[in-house]
């Protein structure tokens, strides 16, 4: 079980949901609230482009901050810094605040990478990957609850959509304020899990190393984690091109260029996308996860995500089209959270915020290039391209993972030069040169010593 209450746990994915919620209730609001200031679409867009940067270059600033000063501080900030975007939001009366409110919202958006180490702080290696679905449990009723919210509220007006998105999150703040313990300093076993079926074994030498305070060496990024990075990006890539394509390709090949049916028939899809993600993400990972172990669950959502995004490519009708999202969101439900504690497992606890942040922002460098790839790929190439080019990212992501954990597993496997010291002054403490009754006997026994401790340590794997 977790090392903290449940109320920790529950504040946290307090925090992760009131992030989806609010931005599901403000951005589709955006546009009518920059035309109230006579804003044309290229200021519209600029709005997009400085949450995007914004949460680009914060997000692993925020994780090395919360490696430093601890996680709670970081998340208290980053909710303070929603609710104050919704309340200039809403107050703006010329168009540079309002930039400047999305600038700070973005800024204070990437709290995706602090929550799960906080999650990882807490918990050990088995309930990792299944505490951090519940993160994408959180983000699904945001999602869905967000824009429905919204479009009640906007008949009052978009400044009062913004005071309550901006009452939600002073709320969420006293809530974290009261019942969310500081976990960075917490004690926790120094044994982790392999990445194979999930039995237990013990850290890499590389790892181990970097996690020991006596080295005096500060922790670095182990090298298989940049392999999850480009994973994560080609991953974020693919879905940021069904988020900026799918509502032209509904409107051009399925309604005859009808927007609004088109428009309405996207809202559904992500009503139906929340759904299947909450669904997936309590219900579903965690049997799954403790059957079959983190490569086996990443495998699959691979193969499911990009034969989704060929369906989605060949679907006849809008209703075969709905239901391939729904098989590609399936996928991506089993990849992302088994991802984000696989780079834990293989990395320091010293630098969780780092490592988890570095990977939000490669997702969020890629939710930049995304929209601009696929547009133009959109507007020159055949329409249903788009989608065949996401499997393809999806398949190139898949090989990385493998790629990662494998190299990550032989580092598990490797006898370091410490362990070889150590068996050597073991050898030379039992048995003496002396009694070596032939030339070469002692080292022959101080090999088989080696060769028996390794055998030993990988059985233990």
């Amino acid at each position: 079980m977790p090392r903290v209450t449940g109320k920790a746990l529950w504040t946290v994915y307090c925090v992760q949901g009131m992030d989806t919620l609010n931005f599901g209730i403000v951005f589709p609001l955006l546009p009518e609230i920059a035309n109230s200031f006579g804003a044309n679409a290229t200021m519209v867009g600029s709005l997009a482009t400085m949450y995007a940067v914004a949460q680009l270059i914060c997000t692993p600033l925020l994780g090395r901050l919360s490696d430093r000063i601890g996680r709670r501080p970081v998340l208290l900030l980053a909710v303070s810094g929603t609710a104050l975007s919704s309340f200039l939001t809403g107050v703006a009366g010329v168009f540079p605040v309002l930039l400047i409110a999305r600038l700070i919202n973005g800024a204070c958006g990437g709290t995706g990478g602090v929550a799960n180490a906080y999650i990882a702080d807490v918990t050990n290696t088995e309930e990792k990957p299944i505490y951090m679905a519940y993160i994408s449990s959180a983000n699904s009723l945001g999602l869905v609850l967000g824009p429905a919210l919204g479009g009640v509220l906007i008949h009052r007006g978009f400044a009062c959509a913004c005071f309550v998105s901006s009452f939600l999150s002073g709320i969420n703040l006293l809530v974290c304020f009261m019942f969310m313990p500081e976990s960075r300093w917490l004690g926790r076993d120094e044994r982790d899990v392999s990445l194979t079926n999930g039995a237990t074994s013990r850290r890499s030498g590389e790892a181990a190393a970097e996690s020991s305070p006596e080295n005096g060496v500060a922790p670095s990024v182990p090298k298989p984690a940049y392999f999850l990075f480009g994973a994560m990006f080609l991953f974020v890539f693919a879905f940021a091109a069904f988020e900026t394509v799918t509502g032209y390709y509904l409107k051009d090949t399925f309604f005859d260029g009808d927007s609004v049916k088109g428009g309405q028939c996207y809202g559904v899809i992500f009503v139906i996308v929340g759904i299947v993600l909450f669904f997936m993400s309590t219900f579903v990972y965690k049997p799954f996860y403790k059957r079959y172990g983190a490569k086996i669950v990443v495998s699959t959502g691979v193969v499911v995500r990009s034969t989704g995004f060929v369906l989605m490519a060949l679907a006849p009708t809008w209703e075969f089209f709905l239901l391939s999202v729904m098989v590609q969101i399936i996928g991506s439900t089993l990849i992302f959270p088994t991802i984000s504690a696989m780079m834990t497992t293989m990395s320091s606890k010293e630098i969780y915020g780092r490592v988890l942040s570095y990977s939000d922002a490669s997702g969020a460098l890629a939710r930049v290039c995304g929209p601009l790839v696929f547009g133009r790929i959109y507007d020159n190439l055949t329409h249903a391209f788009s989608f065949y080019a996401c499997s393809v990212a999806g398949l190139m992501a898949g090989a990385l993972v493998l790629c990662a954990a494998e190299r990550a597993s032989a580092l598990q496997r490797t006898v370091t030069s410490d362990d070889v010291k150590a068996n050597v002054s073991f050898e030379r403490t039992l048995t003496p040169p002396c009694t070596a009754s032939r030339p070469g006997e002692g080292g022959a026994a101080l090999l088989g010593s080696v060769i028996e401790s390794q055998a030993q340590e990988e059985a233990g794997t």
